[in-house]
């Protein structure tokens, strides 16, 4: 979130991946945004840090979800919310990140395995 907390925890987790050493990149998705120039404003500042603390570390953006009362909404109603506001403009945001890391990021399957499902093929392009 755009939150200054929010914002030092993310680095802080950042610092950590970046520890690790993984070559893959990591992908940032802004939540509770205002507008979406917000979240990429976000972004550019976590990337300015990056480059001066973290040269190492590959971080791409995916986009953001802004603000939407029916999150709230259906977290009274123990329901999530694409599922009880599938037209909702959250629930349009997580789809058109889920199209980006679906359909626009180069997916190879390790060698041997067919058949993924959705899950595996989320953990393989994030843990390659």
């Amino acid at each position: 979130t755009p939150e200054p907390v929010a914002l030092a925890d993310a680095y802080g987790t950042l610092k950590v991946i970046a520890g690790q050493k993984i070559d893959s990149p990591g992908y940032l998705i802004v939540n509770f945004t205002r507008h979406p120039q917000e979240g990429e404003l976000i972004f550019k500042r976590l990337q300015a840090m990056i480059q001066a603390f973290l040269p190492g570390l590959n971080l791409r953006y995916l986009g953001n979800i802004d603000y939407d009362p029916a999150v709230p909404r259906a977290v009274l109603n123990f329901s999530p919310f694409l599922l009880s506001y599938p037209g909702s403009a959250a629930a349009a945001a997580i789809n058109r990140i889920t199209r980006r890391l679906l359909y626009h990021l180069e997916y190879v399957p390790p060698a041997g395995v067919t058949g993924q499902g959705f899950i595996e093929r989320l953990k393989s392009i994030f843990f390659k």
